[in-house]
């Protein structure tokens, strides 16, 4: 049974996506009221460990592409590119390795 977000839980989903993966950035951009950045932390990785917020998030990475075959894909294409992307690559790699691990891969 899938458990219906809260607002605040929508938002949240949003901007960790949208922050590139940054729960506590998520939770200070969200309607959570919090008092400090400490707060926002215990937040954020307290909505990380519900079940259905982390299905939520794949979902919204499904939606967007953002699929196990796309990120092999990626990772393929950034080896292939070399180390004069250094910069980039290092970038992107840490975004797969992200991915993998959102979809308990790693």
């Amino acid at each position: 049974m899938r458990k219906n977000l809260t607002y605040k839980q929508q938002q949240f989903i949003k901007y960790y996506l949208l922050t590139g993966f940054n729960a506590t950035k998520a939770v200070l951009l969200s309607k959570y009221v919090v008092s400090n950045y400490n707060s926002a932390k215990s937040i954020g990785h307290e909505n990380l460990t519900k079940l259905y917020i982390k299905e939520a998030i794949v979902g919204e990475m499904k939606a967007g592409g953002m699929t196990v075959g796309w990120a092999a894909n990626v990772l393929k294409e950034m080896i292939d590119a070399g180390v004069d992307k250094n910069a980039v690559a290092s970038d992107s790699l840490k975004g797969l390795e992200l991915l993998f691990r959102l979809h308990n891969l790693l």
